[in-house]
């Protein structure tokens, strides 16, 4: 079975059930098997099972509160890990970036927009001679904003598209054949921040079904969304304004939701910052 989001629920005691079960499972103990299974494949294939991993660094949003922390940790040490360092995710990005990229790195300092499957999570990342420090007081989060908030919302407007030109009713298709639509409208959503436009197909209970999708199509669907964001931004950058704090150097953009082209025009055209997305950093956080 499958669960989505699990992590935002660590700190509390939802129980959550995977897709085609009714048995119950607290986030804790789905995020320890998440971390054993990462552990395991880690020692198999790149080990060649001659070493144990009992170290990890696992990357967090900075909103991560004292409880998910403690939760995180737990299940880490479930999972096999002795020892867990964890690590604010825009810090994570900002070090990756300027290691990994030293000819693009930032001196001063970088608004990082972390726009992940789970959380939106926007942060000044100062580089100092001691390292990378992420300023909280110019940070920003929205955890009801990540990319899975996009994939509901890619569901929702597919399904209307399908009922309004077919009259077909995604929410009656057989469970099991929902998560594979799922899936594939998933896919859409982020092909179209590489493509001007894509061709969905979909099997549905009558039959497959063919619709093209625009990007420009998509965009004003999702406009309401990137306009919050680049609100936030503007809104940390007004605060340095206030405290007399120097605008940043670039504004970073890692996580697959903010790969959309528009974001990126969006804040060059509101902040007149240099915005870049990029695409190692899912890797860093």
């Amino acid at each position: 079975g499958y669960v989505r989001g699990f992590k935002l629920w660590l700190g509390g005691t939802r129980t959550l059930k995977r897709e085609n079960s009714e048995k119950e499972y607290s986030a804790v103990e789905l995020t320890m098997e998440f971390l054993k299974h990462i552990r395991e494949k880690c020692e198999q294939e790149s080990l060649q099972g001659h070493y144990h991993l009992d170290r990890a660094v696992i990357t967090i949003p900075v909103s991560f509160s004292p409880a998910r922390k403690a939760d995180l940790k737990k299940a880490a040490q479930k999972a096999g890990f002795q020892e867990v360092i964890l690590v604010p995710e825009p810090e994570a990005a900002g070090k990756a970036f300027c290691t990994l990229c030293p000819e693009e790195a930032f001196k001063g300092s970088a608004l990082i927009v972390d726009w992940g499957g789970g959380t939106l999570d926007l942060s000044l990342v100062q580089r100092t001679e001691e390292g990378f420090k992420v300023q909280k007081a110019y940070s920003r989060g929205d955890e009801t904003m990540g990319g899975e908030v996009l994939d509901t919302i890619m569901w929702n407007h597919v399904a209307n598209r399908l009922k309004l030109k077919f009259g077909i009713d995604l929410g009656k298709e057989p469970v099991a054949k929902r998560y594979a639509l799922r899936k594939r409208i998933r896919q859409a959503k982020e092909m179209l921040s590489q493509v001007n436009e894509y061709s969905l197909i979909l099997s549905t209970a009558r039959g497959i079904q063919r619709l093209q999708i625009l990007r420009t199509e998509w965009e004003e669907v999702i406009v309401p969304l990137l306009e919050k964001v680049v609100r936030m931004v503007e809104d940390i950058l007004d605060q340095l304004v206030s405290t007399n704090q120097s605008s940043p150097d670039i504004i970073l953009l890692v996580g697959g939701s903010s790969k959309t082209p528009r974001l990126r025009e969006l804040l060059e055209q509101r902040t007149s910052i240099p915005c870049k997305f990029w695409d190692k950093g899912m890797e860093a956080v």
